[in-house]
């Protein structure tokens, strides 16, 4: 990573880890996600056999910008969502094995992301996953539903998605959200060593099955409407959420200066 770059690549042998480094909670912002999206396209196109998504030790992502989304107008926040969607898609459709090392919280629009790879391994300790959309005031986009639901099944999708709840590491591993819990300084290690593990079978026939079982997954974050942009920008701009928001951004000293 050089300059203002947000993500950092690194090689293990044909598998390729993408970090995710901004300060200090990892928070998708606009520029984030388009980042973290071409470094994708990147290293598919230039041959890696794998992808491990990481963060830096403590948190994977804490989730949307919500600094950036206090300050946005509607086109903007329309866009943000739109470059979220965009990176889970790719995510969802990305043609090799493609691990999730969270290291540390997961949370929010970072789950969406998490939701779409093929595996997760996460951090033991204080660590939390929480699809957090229904604590602002928010209803969860059709992909993230069902995305879950495809790991943990309807009956505990719905209690966490509800409720809002955050999973700590082990119960995650309990439901089936994530492979392994490891400590914190082990999760991309373990993340790569999945990955050598799927590497290791006879690759056409590997990737073939992972290409059918995934095509619900690809087929429902590629339908705009499953997006859900237009409900999303409507409700971020009620009144629920946006009571919420102020709350939340003056307990971080942030001004809300939003347009109209």
């Amino acid at each position: 990573m050089t300059g203002d770059a947000l993500v950092t690549r690194r090689e293990h042998g044909s598998i390729i880890e993408l970090q995710l480094d901004r300060k200090p909670v990892n928070a998708l912002s606009r520029a984030a996600c388009v980042e973290w999206r071409a470094a994708l396209l990147d290293a598919v196109a230039g041959g890696a056999e794998a992808i491990v998504l990481s963060g830096p030790n403590g948190v994977f992502s804490g989730g949307a910008d919500l600094v950036e989304l206090a300050n946005a107008d509607r086109e903007t926040f329309a866009d943000v969502c739109r470059q979220l969607g965009g990176l889970a898609a790719e995510v969802a459709r990305c043609p090799v094995p493609i691990a999730a090392a969270l290291t540390g919280h997961c949370l929010g629009g970072a789950s969406a992301v998490a939701l779409q790879c093929d595996v997760r391994l996460m951090a033991s300790g204080p660590y939390r996953f929480r699809i957090n959309y229904v604590a602002m005031g928010l209803v969860p986009p059709p992909f993230v539903t069902r995305a879950l639901e495809r790991l943990v099944g309807r009956g505990h999708a719905a209690r966490l998605l509800v409720g809002a709840v955050p999973v700590a590491p082990d119960e995650a591993r309990a439901l089936g959200i994530v492979e392994r819990v490891t400590e914190v300084g082990d999760v991309v290690g373990t993340a790569v060593d999945w990955c050598q593990q799927i590497l290791s079978l006879p690759r056409s026939a590997m990737l073939e099955t992972r290409r059918r079982v995934r095509e619900d997954l690809v087929a429902c974050v590629a339908a705009p409407e499953n997006v859900g942009i237009e409900e999303l920008t409507e409700r971020w701009f009620g009144v629920e959420v946006q009571s919420r928001l102020a709350k939340l951004v003056r307990s971080q000293g942030q001004p809300l200066v939003r347009g109209a």
